[in-house]
């Protein structure tokens, strides 16, 4: 998992990555590792 999105959940704090072509900003609050992929849930 990555450490960053983990520090980020624990101090409530605002990420920003590009995805599909745009610059995304999120809180994350949950994110792991299912079967086949790795998930990340998060407030807009």
């Amino acid at each position: 998992m990555n450490q960053n999105i983990c520090f980020a959940i624990q101090a409530k704090r605002i990420i920003a990555f590009y995805y599909d072509g745009g610059l995304r900003k999120i809180e994350p609050y949950c994110h792991g590792v299912t079967k086949k992929n790795e998930v990340l849930r998060a407030y807009i």
